[in-house]
């Protein structure tokens, strides 16, 4: 039996940083829905008599709508007019780049103000930043499994492969006599 006649696996062509579209769309949706909320809490902590609070309310209210522009474009997958526009974003916003963002203003409003609305906002921001985590994380862990179903991380190749010379070479040997 030649080895053309054998069916070939079926290998993908994907880019090797997506990880799905479904999965990158829900991540990306969850943070829309984010940034609308925290930008609720920061409409609510405006009604506070404290300047520190209220800077953190204006906080809230710059840095949601900066991250509802981040993570809007998700919207425009469904307008093929704005495929260009959605790919150049997300040639720039990967998703450890937004991670760094989210780490880095997460801290700020606590520093200013310690009430209801600016936890809920910070933990908002924290599920946000986690789920953009898991697609840096999730892309690297694809890139390992195929790896791994390759052989290139694992022993076990190697060692069926000197079980499989040292049987040859007891069956040459007991075949010369």
């Amino acid at each position: 039996m030649n080895s053309e006649s054998l069916p070939q696996p079926v290998t993908q062509q994907d880019d090797p940083n997506d990880m799905g579209v479904c999965c990158t769309f829900l991540i990306r949706l969850w943070g829309v829905v984010a940034a609308v909320l925290i930008v609720v809490c920061g409409i609510i902590r405006l009604l506070t008599i404290s300047p520190t609070c209220l800077a953190a309310g204006i906080y809230l209210i710059i840095f949601g709508l900066v991250t509802f522009l981040i993570e809007a474009p998700i919207i425009l997958t469904f307008m093929p007019t704005a495929a260009p526009l959605l790919a150049c974003l997300n040639k720039f916003l990967r998703p450890w780049v937004r991670c760094v963002f989210y780490i880095i203003i997460l801290v700020p409003p606590i520093a200013l103000c310690r009430s209801v609305t600016i936890i809920l906002a910070v933990l908002l921001w924290f599920v946000t930043f986690s789920l953009n985590a898991v697609l840096v994380i999730g892309s690297k862990g694809k890139d390992r499994s195929v790896a791994n179903n390759r052989g290139d991380l694992s022993m076990r190749n190697v060692s069926s492969s000197k079980a499989k010379t040292e049987d040859s070479a007891t069956l040459i040997g007991n075949i010369e006599g």
